[in-house]
């Protein structure tokens, strides 16, 4: 369900085709993967500019995950990639630029 929400917004946001959507049901080593770093979806850039939104949808993700994972992959669109390190200042400031972009439209 909250799949298609994801293509739709997909669709309006990445003309390039850009992302993709790589999920867990379809590939038992990245829920494998998912599992031990401890969350239910991820994104990043490879070298070439792909996106991958990898999704746990094993694991039923809420509309939350969904729409997080969007919102950085719409980040990496505009900005490009992250430094890997947790401690780097501007993938903390993304962090919160997303976090409030979904409390701002919470009531959505």
């Amino acid at each position: 369900m909250f799949e298609r929400l994801f293509q739709k917004l997909v669709h309006r946001f990445d003309p390039d085709r850009r992302v993709q959507l790589l999920r867990s049901s379809e590939d038992p080593g990245l829920g494998e993967y998912l599992e031990a770093i401890a969350t239910l979806a991820s994104t990043d850039m490879d070298s070439e500019g792909r996106i991958s939104v990898k999704i746990h949808d094993q694991q039923n993700p809420t509309k939350g995950v969904w729409l997080e994972e969007f919102v950085h992959a719409l980040q990496v669109l505009q900005y490009g990639n992250v430094p890997l390190s947790s401690d780097d200042r501007e993938r903390c400031e993304r962090e919160l630029e997303v976090a409030q972009c979904l409390f701002d439209r919470a009531e959505r």
